[in-house]
């Protein structure tokens, strides 16, 4: 289960003077079968490590907080770093 932190994702758009500062932050919860083996953690993803998920060939110096490469790879750095976890 995961629960991203509205307010934090809000606040990208908002407050961040820059790309750089933003960050994409949320709470995971790993089910796991057996008696107190959940895990529970919270995540953040800067929009630094985002910029490997990136499409070849995109240029980060045009890339904006509104842009869908900018949002999709900030999705899809979370989501890698959850699946790390699983494994």
């Amino acid at each position: 289960m995961i629960d991203i932190d509205e307010v934090s994702l809000a606040n990208n758009f908002e407050l961040a003077a820059n790309i750089e500062e933003a960050k994409l932050v949320g709470d995971v919860l790993l089910k796991i079968p057996g008696i107190a083996n959940n895990e529970r953690y919270q995540l953040t993803v800067s929009a630094n490590e985002a910029k490997a998920f990136y499409p070849d060939g995109t240029d980060a110096g045009t890339v904006t907080l509104e842009s869908d490469v900018f949002y999709t790879a900030m999705i899809e750095r979370f989501a890698e770093n959850v699946s790390a976890k699983l494994k």
